[in-house]
């Protein structure tokens, strides 16, 4: 489902939703090299398209449930970092929800 969401969103020109899409497929569990993704979705962070609210927290859920697997202390600050972003969001203060 995803996949073909990420292609209709780039055939529309949405490439923060085609992102978001792209990065829902990365499966939470430990198949494949979990050290690889986590380094891939943190080079997403910092796209363009990774500017969007939505898509940007979809990256840091995906990031904090793979290093939850991977490395405990890492995947605290991953999720204490997208907490304050929601936070932030949350109380309309939008400026710092997107650098969150």
């Amino acid at each position: 489902m995803y996949e073909k969401a990420q292609h209709l969103f780039a055939a529309q020109k949405q490439p923060s939703k085609a992102l978001y899409a792209q990065v829902s497929q990365i499966p939470p569990d430990e198949s494949g090299s979990i050290r690889g993704k986590i380094v891939q979705l943190t080079e997403d962070l910092r796209r363009p398209e990774a500017e969007d609210a939505e898509t940007k927290l979809r990256i840091f859920t995906i990031r904090g449930m793979l290093e939850t697997n991977y490395d405990a202390a890492q995947a605290r600050s991953t999720w204490e970092e997208g907490a304050q972003g929601i936070a932030a969001f949350i109380s309309g203060d939008l400026e710092t929800a997107k650098s969150r």
